[in-house]
């Protein structure tokens, strides 16, 4: 059971999504990428039962992916082109994020379509960088 969370940008507490399914990842994108505050749309984490992770930011038709396994080891999606920075909100943070971490939003969803599936793994094709 993988269970999801964001930061509500009207109360600037945590939303609880409880156990979340891979056909209900859909629904929470387009959730939050009608909420936003001045500081972007919020992000959208996974946690897993072995306590992996994976954070989904998005903006327009672009988001970023950021991946933790059990031990807190974490990674971050790349290979978009060059750019200045999208902003977003991390739980309450104004956060940015350089362009070249931005992906298509249909990979990102795909990888958290997998992570879901597998109960914690990523997938999709999504190149990951160490941080």
């Amino acid at each position: 059971m993988v269970l999801a969370q964001f930061s509500d940008p009207e109360s600037e507490e945590a939303a609880e999504c409880g156990a979340v399914t891979v056909e209900m990842l859909d629904d929470l994108v387009s959730r939050i990428s009608e909420l936003e505050s001045g500081r972007g749309h919020p992000v959208l984490q996974f946690v897993a039962p072995n306590d992996a992770s994976i954070a989904l930011g998005v903006s327009l038709d672009r988001a970023f992916l950021m991946l933790a396994d059990p031990s807190g080891g974490t990674c971050h999606s790349t290979g978009g082109e060059g750019g200045t920075f999208f902003v977003v909100d991390y739980f309450g943070a104004f956060t940015e994020i350089p362009f070249e971490c931005f992906i298509p939003l249909g990979d990102a969803v795909e990888c958290v379509r997998s992570f879901l599936a597998s109960g914690g793994s990523a997938g999709g094709g999504v190149l990951f960088a160490p941080d």
